[in-house]
Order: structure tokens, then sequence, then C-alpha cells
């Protein structure tokens, strides 16, 4: 078993969810950086550019699992709850 305390386990799992999100924003940044050199000839190309570059920005706000960041905060909340009770209470 580890001699991590619970808190110390979850704030792991919750900085690595930040990570996560930290470098899928980064991409999606990437891709919109690119999408936006893509301007053709046309009579609606800017707005073409505007349209993808709305696509990848609303899919990748969806797909960046916000939830589970959520999730992993109050683990990390509980777990500090947890190992201060443990802390607290009298030996048996």
């Amino acid at each position: 078993m580890s001699n991590l305390s619970h808190e110390a386990m979850a704030a792991s799992h919750f900085k690595n969810r930040i990570e996560r999100v930290v470098a899928n924003l980064r991409r999606m940044a990437d891709a919109v950086e690119r999408e936006g050199q893509r301007v053709t000839d046309g009579p609606s190309a800017y707005a073409n550019v505007a349209s993808s570059i709305q696509h990848t920005v609303l899919w990748g706000l969806a797909n960046l699992h916000l939830d589970a960041l959520t999730n992993a905060a109050a683990n990390a909340d509980e777990g500090r709850r947890e190992d201060k009770q443990r802390a607290e209470a009298p030996d048996a």
C-alpha cells in the first residue's frame, strides 16, 4: 500500500487533469492558428474559416472533459477531509 495520503494521491490526479486541459487547449490554439491561415478564394472564404474555427473551439471545449477535472477536485477535497479526520482521531 502507498505511503501517500489520500489527499496527496487525489491532488496528484487533479494536477494531471489540469495538465491534460492545458495541453488540449494548446493543441486547440495551434489548430485555430492553422485554420486562420487557410483563407482561400471565394465569396465566403473568411466566413468559412470563421465557421471552421468556431467548430474547432466548440468541439475542443466539449472534449476537454472538464467534468473529470471537477471530479478530481472533489476527490482531492474529500481526501483532505479524510486525512484531517484521521489525524485528529484518537488512536484506537
